[in-house]
This record gives structure tokens, C-alpha cells and sequence, in this order.
């Protein structure tokens, strides 16, 4: 599913940068586009996913360590029964996964992006992220934020409409079946969108950092055809 999602993801960046530079495109055209840049996306999903796991794991080191310190802190070696332990293991955690997206997938969330409009290595192209995402880094949180939020809710309502619908029957299976439909549903509706700002982020850097606005005039400039100047005839 993972693969799936990222060749989707790839195909509609590449659409995203036809559109902004004026090119006709079309869904044929957009996924036979990867068709040289494939194993470099698949690549960057490799990078992001071993560094995101070294990250984690040092994590929950630090983690297993900080809950050690807590238990001995308020219980005297053992766990509290207030639930107190429990309440700050569970903070440090969500704090610990928004550190892991901040610090990770904010760095690298235009790397897809850079590789597939600027053909670009996988390697190259996290490293590409890492530069244009500096300073704008809570702009791309804030977007990734926006679209869970609209994600959840349509999720939430098309899993109640399926819940509707599927009472009636009295089947859990189909109960079921109906509910994971209504979420893939809800998340192929959303996750393009997602997509979507982010790339219009990458661009919007790219103008920020490179004036890259500038450059696509200078080379329409440079491309466009010399006036013919008649000759007057004396």
C-alpha cells in the first residue's frame, strides 16, 4: 500500500508541475512520466524510512530511560496507581511523534517533489529538501496539520454514513467491508490534496530562495521566436 501511495503521490506532483508550467498533461502521461524516476522515489521512501527509524529508536531509548526516571521519581521504584506515570509517558510520547515529523518528514517532505520536476537522484533529492524546506519548515507542519485534520473529518463522516448504511443489514462482515470502503474513499479524496499544497510549497520556495518565477520568464524569453522585421522598400 505504501508503494502505491508514494507512485501516486509522484504522479501527481509530476501533474502539479505540468499545470504550473503551462504543459498539457494528462494521468497516462503523468505515471508513464516516473517511468526513469520510479526506483529514485522508491529510493528516497528507503532513505526517509531508515532515518526516521534511527531516529525512533533513539527515542525510545531516551524514552525508556525518562520512564525509568519517572516511575523511581513518583513511585519509589514502583508504578504509581494515581495514574499520574501513566499521563506523563503518555505526553512524552505524543511529544516525541511530533518531534519525529517535525524533525523528519518536514526536512524531507519535499524530496518526492525535487526528484521527480528536477530528475535528481534519490540521495540528492533529500538533501535538495533539506535546503529548500529550511525556514519554512513550520509552513510545511502547518499544511500536513491542515490536511489530517480535513483527512480525519471525512473519514470520520463517510465511516458514519457506512455505519448508517450498513446497519440494516446486521452483518459485521459487511459492516466492515463498508466501513474500511468509506475510509479508503475518504483518504484517496484527501491525500492528493496533500499533495497538492505540498508541491505548491516546493514552487513557492523555490520562488522564495531562487526567484524561480524570474528564471521560467528569462527562459520563455529566451524561447520565444525573434520578431520578423519587414524591410522597407525605398
Amino acid at each position: 500500500m505504501t508503494i502505491v501511495m508514494t507512485i501516486s503521490q509522484a504522479a501527481t506532483v509530476k501533474a502539479v508541475a505540468a499545470v504550473h508550467l503551462d504543459q498539457k498533461t494528462s494521468v497516462s502521461a503523468a505515471y508513464g512520466s516516473l517511468r526513469r524516476r520510479i526506483f529514485s522515489v522508491f529510493g528516497i521512501l528507503f532513505f526517509v524510512f531508515l532515518i526516521t527509524g534511527a531516529i525512533a529508536g533513539v527515542l525510545v531509548f531516551l524514552l525508556a530511560m525518562a520512564v525509568g526516571l519517572i516511575i523511581t521519581v513518583l513511585g519509589n521504584g514502583a508504578v504509581p496507581k494515581d495514574g499520574s506515570a501513566s499521563l506523563i509517558v503518555g505526553l512524552v510520547f505524543i511529544l516525541g511523534g511530533v518531534t519525529i515529523f517535525v524533525a523528519v518528514y518536514t526536512r524531507y517532505a519535499l524530496a518526492v517533489q525535487a526528484c521527480v520536476v528536477e530528475n535528481l537522484g534519490a540521495w540528492a533529492s533529500i538533501k535538495r529538501s533539506v535546503s529548500l524546506s529550511k525556514g519554512g519548515r513550520l509552513r510545511i507542519a502547518a499544511v500536513y496539520a491542515l490536511f489530517l485534520i480535513l483527512s480525519w473529518t471525512t473519514s470520520t463522516f463517510f465511516a458514519w454514513i457506512a455505519r448508517l448504511a450498513a446497519t440494516p443489514w446486521h452483518n459485521r462482515i459487511a459492516f466492515i467491508v463498508v466501513v474500511q470502503v468509506a475510509g479508503f474513499v475518504a483518504g484517496s479524496l484527501t491525500g492528493p490534496l496533500a499533495t497538492i499544497g505540498i508541491s505548491l510549497l516546493y514552487y513557492d520556495e523555490r520562488v522564495r530562495k531562487e526567484a524561480f518565477d524570474l528564471h521560467l520568464m528569462m527562459s520563455s524569453l529566451d524561447a520565444a521566436p525573434e520578431p520578423v522585421v519587414a524591410q522597407l522598400q525605398v
